[in-house]
């Protein structure tokens, strides 16, 4: 979990389906004040590298008109289903992030440097 002052700030939650077919994505939460700065795209791309090295996909559901449906989209999820209040996407293994999600994270990260 990463600390920032020996306190924790970001947390996620990950499930393997009881069949082993995929993985899903409980949680992933930032503290509000470090959020904006790269940190959840960088816990998401480690979550998807070990999904990808093990072929599996992964699942999450956010609240519908959640900024976290456009994070996810960015990450490479795409929609499957949707329910009152929230929205369901899966991502394939291996499937790519948009430009923008890269290109803007690299700009946040010289930026700390």
């Amino acid at each position: 979990m990463p600390l920032h002052r020996s306190r924790p700030f970001a947390c996620a939650l990950l499930h393997a389906s009881s069949d082993g077919g995929d993985r899903l994505l409980d949680h992933l939460y930032i503290v509000p004040v470090h959020q904006r700065r790269g940190i959840g795209a960088a816990v998401l791309r480690e979550i998807l590298a070990d999904a990808d090295e093990h072929r599996m996909p992964v699942r999450v559901g956010a609240l519908r008109g959640s900024d976290s449906n456009r994070f996810c989209e960015r990450h490479g999820f795409v929609q499957t289903d949707e329910a009152e209040r929230d929205i369901y996407s899966r991502r394939e293994p291996g499937a790519a992030t948009t430009q923008h999600s890269r290109d803007a994270f690299r700009l946040k990260s010289t930026r700390a440097h």
